[in-house]
Order: structure tokens, then C-alpha cells, then sequence
């Protein structure tokens, strides 16, 4: 069987002393490989292995590119850690419109970068990926933040819950499942709510589901923090929301959006928020502990047309959502809603902006922009405050 070659190179003929062929090796040595090169997007990282003291580079490990897409995505190339725990990949054709993650497995758990970033068009960084030794025994996780946001009677009579919990893992190992039947995690779910959804999450869908009135998370953990958002609904003819809490919450946050609904609690009341055009009370506790109460209950008369205005769509508002994951990681001073408030309140509210400005020089130049834009929209609603409270009455 005679082999084909898989391509061919056309190189002239010419004489031994010809000057014409140092101008041929050149070229081919020189100028067409580092023409190649130049075409390529250079993509390097590095791997460490998190002790418990130190931390140290992992040499040997197999990093994989990823690329991801609106249709999909899977493995592009592979390559080893040298002793430094570098990994570097070039993409021929890099994809603008895709977006760039490396994973590296360690103890049987696959970690992830942040997305590739790129300065000059021609080569990315990614941050340090750390990796951990794998526990399903230790370390305990707890339950750092709850947010439970009720939102307003839907014109079929039932009420929109959405959770956002925080689980934090604070130890040196990372955190699994044993199996499939004993989570990392778990938390009571209200008794008597319906259509039990998993939103965007920090771990798969498939690793957040419900089993009875109890929510579990089987993915694995590492030190740090996970966000886990779901949603429910309380169905139509249930007055009482009773939330249960068997695990003790750092931060516990209650908004309802129903203002005839009756909160008994020892959360403490803070106000109303305007979120989305709509108002909810705040009811905020700290350290709260497992086997504690929160009942609402709702109003049994009928609905008025002001509480149809915006009926329940899809898994909940992305600027409800994008607000409260913001606050929640404490990014700021808590100030993107403007809730309806006294002259004198509006006027702490400005003093906290301007304090947050100046405290904090590491906010993004679009978080300033909107503390500023919110500051000064406060001002304004100051100064038509304090004309109508000298107005005669």
C-alpha cells in the first residue's frame, strides 16, 4: 500500500551557490512559522494545590480548554502543568463570539476558571484555579445568607416565592456527596408550596433538587461560597406561609410584596423597598437560629385592581434578581432601590452614598456611575421633599 503524503510544499530548484536558496531557507525557517504563530490566541493560567497551610503549583496535571457557545460547547485542547503549574494553549481561529474556560480535575473533582480574558487581542489570562483534597465527612457548611422574597398576589390568587441562600464552606476540603442519597447540604422547604424550580445557581440544576418538603444540593463544594436560587409558588386558598428554619442563618431577609400581609416574627421590620415598581416590606434578623418562626399571613379579601398590575412571569424579574445578589454579597453600600421614605431618611441615604464613594476606591467605574446616579436622583427627591413639607397644609 503506498502512503500519500497529507500535503506538499513546492520549493524551486536552484544552484548549489544560488543566493536565491539562503532566501528560500530563510523563509521557511523564519518568516512562515512565526507568520503561523502570530495567527494564534495564546491562552495560559496557572494550577495550585491548596494545603492547609500553603499552597503549592501542580506539576503534571492535565488542564483542558473549553469552548462555549449559545448552541453548546465541549473541549477544544488539553495540555500538562510544567513544575510551575502553567498550562498554556494557543487557539488557530479564537471565536469572539464564544467564551474561553480551562477545568482541571483533582481528588475526582473538576474545577473551572473564570472566563479567558484578553488585553491586546492576541493572548488571555485567566485567574489562579486553586484546587482542594475531596471530604463527603467534613467540613460542616452553613448557611451564611436567606432571602425570601414574596412577591405580590398573581390574578390566579397565588403568590411567587423566590430564595436566594448562600452555603459556605469555610474549611481547607472540599466538600462531597458520599452518593447520590445523602446530600452536602439540605434545608426545609415552606410545607404546602407547588412548582418547585432551580434558577440560575452557582452548581448545576441537576445537583439542587426538592425531595418532599426539603431542598438538597449533592454538587460538591469548596472552601468559599455557593449561591443556590429557587422558586415556588404558594398555591391559591393557603393564608398562612409558615418558613420554616432548621438551619441557623447568619443573615435572614424577608421581603413581601403584599401590604395587607401580617409578618409575626422575630425579625425586625425595616421599612418599604421599591423594587420594580412595586413595594415590599423589609424584615431583616441576624444570627437566627434553627427552630425559629416566621409566619405570614395573608388577607383573605378580595384583590384589587392595584395588586393585578404585574402578574407572575417566568422564574422571577432579572432586576429583582440582579439587585438582591448584589446586596446580598455585600458589594457597596445598599442603596439601588430608593424606597419611599421621609426627607430626613433620603438625607441618610445621600451620606451613605458619598461615604461609600470615598471609602471604597475599588468599585468598577459603572458602580460609581450608578451610586452616583442614584445619589443624585436622591438629592432630587430631597429638595421636592422638603418644598412639600413647607407648603401650607
Amino acid at each position: 500500500m503506498t502512503s500519500r503524503p497529507i500535503c506538499r510544499i513546492w520549493i524551486p530548484k536552484i544552484s548549489e551557490n544560488s543566493d536565491l536558496k539562503l532566501l528560500v531557507t530563510i523563509f521557511f525557517l523564519v518568516v512562515a512559522p512565526a507568520t503561523g504563530y502570530a495567527a494564534q490566541f495564546a491562552v495560559t493560567g496557572r494550577v495550585f494545590h491548596v494545603r492547609e497551610r500553603d499552597s503549592v503549583p501542580v506539576v503534571g496535571s492535565m488542564a483542558m480548554l473549553h469552548k462555549v457557545t449559545l448552541s453548546g460547547g465541549g473541549p477544544v485542547d488539553s495540555a500538562d502543568t510544567d513544575r510551575n503549574g502553567t498550562y498554556r494553549f494557543g487557539i488557530a481561529e479564537f471565536d469572539t463570539t464564544a467564551m474561553y474556560v480551562v477545568s482541571v480535575e483533582h481528588d475526582g473533582i473538576g474545577y473551572f476558571t473564570s472566563p479567558v480574558r484578553s488585553s491586546d487581542g492576541s493572548s488571555g489570562t485567566v485567574d489562579p484555579l486553586f484546587v482542594y483534597d475531596t471530604s463527603s465527612t467534613a467540613p460542616d457548611l452553613f448557611l451564611s445568607q436567606r432571602h425570601v422574597i414574596v412577591r405580590p398576589r398573581s390574578e390566579e390568587g397565588t403568590f411567587q416565592v423566590l430564595e436566594i441562600l448562600l452555603i459556605e464552606n469555610r474549611g481547607r476540603l472540599t466538600r462531597s456527596s458520599p452518593d447520590s442519597v445523602r446530600p452536602v447540604w439540605q434545608g426545609a422547604l415552606p410545607p404546602g408550596v407547588v412548582q418547585f424550580q432551580v434558577g440560575e445557581s452557582d452548581v448545576s440544576d441537576r445537583a439542587v433538587s426538592r425531595r418532599g418538603d426539603t431542598v438538597v444540593v449533592t454538587a460538591p463544594v469548596p472552601p468559599g461560597d455557593r449561591q443556590i436560587v429557587i422558586s415556588y409558588l404558594i398555591p391559591e386558598g393557603m393564608m398562612n406561609f409558615d418558613i420554616p428554619i432548621d438551619n441557623e442563618v447568619e443573615r435572614f431577609n424577608l421581603l413581601v410584596g403584599d401590604s395587607s400581609a401580617l409578618v409575626t416574627s422575630n425579625l425586625t421590620y425595616m421599612g418599604i423597598e421599591l423594587l420594580e415598581d412595586i413595594s415590599f416590606a423589609r424584615y431583616e434578623g441576624f444570627d437566627v437560629s434553627a427552630g425559629s418562626r416566621v409566619l405570614v399571613q395573608f388577607d383573605e379579601a378580595p384583590i384589587g385592581p392595584e395588586d393585578l398590575m404585574l402578574p407572575v412571569v417566568g422564574l422571577t424579574g432579572l432586576a429583582l434578581v440582579g439587585w438582591l445578589i448584589w446586596w446580598m454579597r455585600g458589594r457597596g453600600a445598599r442603596v439601588n432601590a430608593v424606597p419611599i421614605e421621609s426627607p430626613e431618611v433620603i438625607a441618610t441615604r445621600i451620606v451613605e452614598i458619598e461615604a461609600a464613594l470615598e471609602a471604597d476606591k475599588s468599585l468598577s467605574a459603572e458602580h460609581s456611575a450608578g451610586l452616583r446616579q442614584t445619589r443624585d436622583e436622591l438629592r432630587s427627591r430631597l429638595k421636592s421633599a422638603l418644598a412639600d413639607r413647607g407648603k401650607p397644609a
